[in-house]
Formats: structure tokens, C-alpha cells, sequence
């Protein structure tokens, strides 16, 4: 227990720190304002690109996109699952909505995405939701069984004799005895859309005038003059370093709910076996 604690609070740690480092970003300009190709100095500590914005600058920014897509993206995810969850309390409408799960699944959702990119504006907000459509499939094919099994038991029927909707059986049983799960599939989640938004950002779909890492270690491999040059080392490891350390912290959280869940699932069928 006291490591999953520990675990938590690195992640919370390290999400404060890169919030901390968007809001310090606000102050510093990301604008083409600078000689371009600089070398890191006390005034550019990683340079400038080859449009001459602060590299360092630009980093930072960076940050808010990825907490952008990484907190609202798997927010909006669940919230479309547990709506989905409601059908299954209706049999016809659970069969509709497995179809409709089973369709979004199967589907790719890198080739669907750039596609979409191409009919949609370039706009953060409009990926954000067309990525929160596409991704919510998959926890609700995971929280679908637990549901359902929590559906059968006793305690759960009784309410629903005594007159309890679906809404309050929703709120009051399967919500609270799923916590756990939700936030566990809230963190892989956040993982994948970072992940993702990253990727799009490196093949140069999307909105490129809002900073993002991805974009960043993208334009390094455009200019080769970067590579050859030793450049490299400021345009594509810092943010590299910044996606995998704001993965970590999403991994850490679900790692830990998980860690939580199925040490209580193992004690509670020890329990039955000797009590």
C-alpha cells in the first residue's frame, strides 16, 4: 500500500511539474523573433529552430498540449463510455451497443484520424474530440463485464425492486465499486492520447502553430542540417524526454489502481475460503 502511495505521488509530482512548466511558458514568447539556427546560450539555453523561435520556449509550450490532450482526452473518453453503459439495462439497446463497439474496435484508428484530419479544420479542440470518439471503445469493453457482474449481485437487485432507476443504480453501486477501474483505464488512456496527438504532431497533421513536442522532434528530422550538425541533441531529446516522463506518470497511476483493485480481489476470495 505504502508503495502504491508512493507511486501516486511521483505522478502527481510529475504532472504539477510540467503544468508549472506551461504556466512559466506563458510568459516567454513563442514567435519567430530570433536569429535562427542559434546555438544554446545563457539567453536560448537550447537554441533556436530554423524559423527562430526559442527552442526552450517552445518546449515548454509544449507541455500544455500534451496535458491538453493527455487530461480532457481520456476524460471525455470515459464520460462516452459510462454513457454507453447505461444499455445494459435494456437487452435490445446492449446488443446495438456491443455492434456499435465492436465497429469502432476494429477499426484503425491511426488511417481513420489522419483522414479526418484532412476533412476537419486544424483546430486542438476539434482532434481532441474526434480522438475522444475514437478511443472511448475501449473502456467500455473492459468496464462492460464488471458492470453486468455487478448488475447480478443481491444487493444491486434488491435496489432495483425498491424502485431504484438506472441513473441511481448507476451512481450509487456501479460507479463506486468500479473507482478504481475507471481511473486505471482514465491513465492508460491518457497514455494512448498523448501518445497519438505526438504521432499525428511528427507526421505534421494537425494544428502545427501550437507547440507541441511532437512537432518539435518532427521539425529537427526536416532540417538535416540539425542532424549532421550536433543540433539534434537540443531539438529531439529534451521533448522525448518529456513524453516518456509524462507517460511514466500516467503509468505510475494506473499501475497503482491496479495494484489496488486486484490486491482486493485477492483478499476478499481469501477471505471467503476461510471464513
Amino acid at each position: 500500500m505504502k508503495l502504491s502511495r508512493a507511486k501516486i505521488l511521483v505522478s502527481i509530482f510529475i504532472l504539477i511539474f510540467f503544468l508549472t512548466l506551461f504556466i512559466i511558458s506563458l510568459t516567454m514568447t513563442v514567435a519567430a523573433i530570433y536569429k535562427p539556427y542559434e546555438k544554446p546560450t545563457l539567453h536560448h539555453p537550447l537554441g533556436t529552430d530554423n524559423a527562430g523561435r526559442d527552442l526552450l520556449a517552445y518546449l515548454l509550450r509544449g507541455a500544455g498540449t500534451a496535458l491538453q490532450f493527455g487530461i480532457l482526452t481520456p476524460a471525455l473518453s470515459i464520460f462516452i463510455a459510462i454513457f454507453a453503459l447505461f444499455s445494459i439495462f435494456n437487452i435490445k439497446t446492449e446488443r446495438i451497443m456491443n455492434d456499435i463497439t465492436n465497429f469502432f474496435i476494429a477499426i484503425p484508428k491511426y488511417p481513420l484520424f489522419i483522414v479526418l484530419s484532412f476533412a476537419l479544420p486544424p483546430n486542438n479542440w476539434i482532434a481532441l474530440i474526434v480522438l475522444s470518439l475514437l478511443l472511448w471503445s475501449n473502456p467500455f469493453r473492459i468496464l462492460r463485464p464488471t458492470f453486468k457482474q455487478l448488475l447480478e449481485s443481491g444487493y444491486v437487485k434488491s435496489a432495483t425492486i425498491l424502485g431504484g432507476g438506472s441513473l441511481y443504480i448507476m451512481r450509487r453501486y456501479l460507479l463506486r465499486k468500479t473507482a478504481q477501474l475507471l481511473i486505471s483505464q482514465y491513465a492508460w488512456l491518457a497514455i494512448r492520447a498523448i501518445g497519438i496527438q505526438a504521432g499525428l504532431a511528427f507526421l505534421g497533421i494537425g494544428d502545427i502553430t501550437t507547440p507541441s513536442w511532437g512537432y518539435m522532434i518532427r521539425n529537427a528530422f526536416d532540417n538535416p542540417f540539425v542532424i549532421y550538425d550536433g543540433e539534434w541533441l537540443y531539438w529531439v531529446i529534451p521533448p522525448t524526454i518529456c513524453l516518456i516522463s509524462l507517460a511514466i506518470a500516467f503509468l505510475l497511476i494506473a499501475i497503482s489502481f491496479e495494484e489496488r483493485r486486484y490486491r482486493t480481489t485477492y483478499v476478499s476470495r481469501m477471505l471467503r475460503i476461510f471464513w
